[in-house]
């Protein structure tokens, strides 16, 4: 591996595109990248979380449609209504 941070970058980069990696991944490489060159390794933590948190929310709604189409696809189980009377039938015996 190289040295130096801008050889890092270059090596990391190479990296995720030899592994074919899609446009996302791509995308938050270079992201990181500026982000760290312009602010340092916190606002790097700070964009990670950000990321992480955006994430999380989406999936979170995604679970919440998924559950409400399941939901709406299961059929109802209602209560057989001849329970009740023959409960009264039997009263009257």
């Amino acid at each position: 591996m190289k040295t130096g941070t801008s050889s890092i970058y270059e090596d990391v980069t190479e990296r995720l595109t030899e592994s074919e990696a899609r446009g996302p991944v791509l995308d938050l490489w270079e992201s990181v990248q500026q982000v760290f060159q312009d602010s340092g390794p916190e606002a790097v933590k700070s964009l990670i979380e950000s990321r992480v948190r955006s994430l999380a929310n989406t999936a979170k709604k995604d679970l919440t449609t998924s559950r409400a189409v399941a939901r709406s696809m299961t059929p109802v189980k209602r209560k057989s209504s001849a329970a009740p009377v023959r409960a009264k039938l039997a009263k009257r015996t």
